[in-house]
């Protein structure tokens, strides 16, 4: 994988140095080695205390370390793709913006608010404000959720009763480091999430130059939809971190089908409506577009279509002119590219995008229900179907 480019929107200095700071390799190492950097210091460390304090703190337990599903999908699955997840959306949105000029939606009249627009986005990314903000609310969350579910967490977490401390060598870890990390990462990504909307906004108020009867049935606007496939993995992240809450329960108080439903129609429906949702913003400018199109575009196929029936539906007696001339193959594809015109969309949905979206979000739950059936049932449905 290799570094980002000069022009990407996302990526800035101010991150790579704060990574710097703590540990990790720069910017300009691949994202594979940042990925490992991260379970470095987020995942063994846990796994060293956890061995180190079963012997020596009473009551703290490998194999309940070993055995806490949770924290392996979020610091060994979630926490290392949502890094490797920037190799993949950070280009595509960078070639998606680009293709505003390239395709020439954007006019040289407005090459200046689109370039203002791209500016104010790398500018907000690279805050450092905004990144000490994302730390901060990283911990209160963590503490919030530290003292919510106290009475939930795993033996390893916590030191014994004698102690002054609530939590063991491991649990001071997990608290301090590991949990924050992973936030830190999900806040980063819904704060590019709202940046990327941000952008798209200020582009669909720019006064596109959308053409109504482009065959995308968009105006041109289709290629957008597909900067929802660049966050696919992130929501294949924050669902995995679902998915390991879920798993845990099932090893506590077994499979709860019901309430795996309930949690793949929850997490379904957010990530479809945050993921999907900055597409919409253009809305506005689709409609109007549709609306004149059909004005001007009808009008054209009426004259014709009127010019048209003058010729040969008035005409007393048929030759066989009928059978070579043009103007038949002519009207039916203008009728086409108007017919074109009158189904534009106006909402930027592709339903084959927001499957696939869906589908990988969804992946983990689908994961954790599969091995959480008993085995004798995922016996007998295989001799079902081969038997």
């Amino acid at each position: 994988m290799t570094s980002l480019a000069p022009d990407a929107l996302f990526g800035s200095a101010a991150l790579s140095r704060l990574e710097r700071r703590l540990g990790f390799p720069g910017r300009d190492s691949s994202h594979f080695r940042r990925a490992v950097a991260l379970l470095c210091i987020g995942w063994v460390p846990l796994l060293t205390l956890a061995s180190l304090q079963e012997g020596l703190l009473p009551g703290t337990s490998l194999r309940s370390f070993l055995m806490d599903i949770g924290v392996h999908c979020r610091a060994l699955i979630a926490a290392p793709v949502l890094i490797l997840a920037e190799a993949i959306c950070v280009p595509q949105l960078s070639s998606t913006c680009r293709h505003f000029v390239t395709a020439g939606l954007v006019d040289e009249a407005h090459r200046v608010g689109f370039e203002a627009a791209q500016a104010s986005t790398r500018r907000l990314e690279a805050s450092r404000w905004a990144r000490v903000c994302l730390v901060l609310l990283a911990y209160a969350l963590v503490y919030w959720l530290a003292v919510a579910t106290r009475s939930l967490v795993p033996s390893w977490q916590l030191a014994p009763q004698s102690a002054i401390a609530p939590y063991s060598p491991a649990g001071w870890w997990h608290v301090l480091v590991t949990s924050p990390a992973l936030m830190v990462l999900v806040l980063t990504w819904f704060y590019r999430l709202g940046l990327w909307g941000r952008l798209l906004w200020k582009l669909s108020r720019l006064g596109l130059r959308l053409t109504p009867a482009h065959p995308d049935r968009a105006g041109g606007l289709q290629f957008v939809v597909y900067s929802i496939r660049a966050f696919a993995w992130v929501g294949f992240a924050v669902c995995t971190v679902v998915a390991g809450a879920i798993a845990n329960d099932v090893l506590l108080h077994g499979l709860d089908l019901n309430r795996l439903r309930n949690a793949a129609i929850g997490m379904l429906g957010f990530v479809v409506v945050v993921f999907g949702a900055p597409v919409l913003v253009f809305a506005r400018p689709l409609a109007s577009a549709r609306f004149q199109g059909i004005q001007e575009y009808g009008a054209l196929a009426n004259g014709v279509g009127r010019r048209f029936e003058e010729k040969w539906l008035r005409r007393p007696n048929h030759d066989e002119s009928v059978l070579v001339t043009q103007d038949f193959s002519a009207v039916a594809d203008l009728y086409e590219t108007v017919a074109k015109v009158y189904a534009m969309k106006i909402l930027l949905i592709d339903p084959p995008t927001m499957l696939m979206f869906a589908g990988m979000s969804l992946l983990p739950l689908g994961v954790v229900g599969l091995f959480s059936l008993p085995l004798e049932l995922v016996r007998s449905v295989i001799a079902d179907l081969f038997f």
